[in-house]
């Protein structure tokens, strides 16, 4: 029996004892659960027979703690894979060396790099996880229009009374507005430039 038939048979199984019908099949196969045991399933086959509805249960009991805030499954995954991916590395590393071609030692050690990389993400990962950032905001855009000024301000030292002067771009003497509103004489024709027909 193939591994996707015995997949396939499994994911019946399951539908049966969780009591689902044809009709639910789609809501209960999109489920991050489902999804999740059908792709460990056969990767674990080397790990003995499983049942497909209790790792699905098993999943689900997970995902609840983790919605509950307890993340120590989430941070014991992280360790473990930083351990495999170490591992990966080191079996890498020294099968590289033992290589007498260059084209099988550059792909041993790139392949070994990669790992080494990978891990280190691992780790940093987790130690971002447990020690979040912190981010000081110096701006919040809330508004649709909206001015922001990052310029550091100093505290002044003493206050001072402002003088509200009017602006005078706009008002040479007080009263005497620039733009009086009357019309104007219209300009003379150019005789150089024609209109357009």
């Amino acid at each position: 029996m193939t591994a996707k038939k015995k997949a396939t048979e499994e994911a019946t199984e399951a539908q049966e004892k969780t009591g689902r019908t044809k009709e639910g099949n789609a809501k209960f196969l999109s489920t991050a659960a489902v999804n999740a045991a059908v792709v460990i399933g056969p990767y674990a086959n080397d790990l003995g027979e499983h049942d497909l509805g209790e790792l699905i249960e098993e999943l689900r009991s997970r995902f609840e703690k983790v919605g509950n805030g307890d993340l120590s499954q989430c941070e014991n995954m992280l360790i473990g894979q930083a351990a495999a991916l170490q591992a990966i590395f080191g079996n890498l590393a020294r099968r590289a060396i033992q290589q007498d071609s260059l084209t099988q030692f550059d792909r041993f050690l790139s392949l070994a790099l990669k790992a080494q990389n990978q891990c280190r993400c691992t780790l940093q990962a987790l130690a971002e996880f447990k020690n979040p950032p912190v981010v000081f905001a110096r701006q919040a855009n809330f508004a649709a229009n909206q001015q922001v000024n990052n310029a550091v301000s100093t505290p002044a030292s003493h206050a001072r009374e402002t003088k509200n002067e009017q602006s005078k771009l706009l008002e040479q003497t007080h009263g005497e507005r620039l733009d009086t509103g009357t019309k104007t004489t219209a300009i003379g024709i150019d005789t150089k430039l024609a209109a357009l027909d």
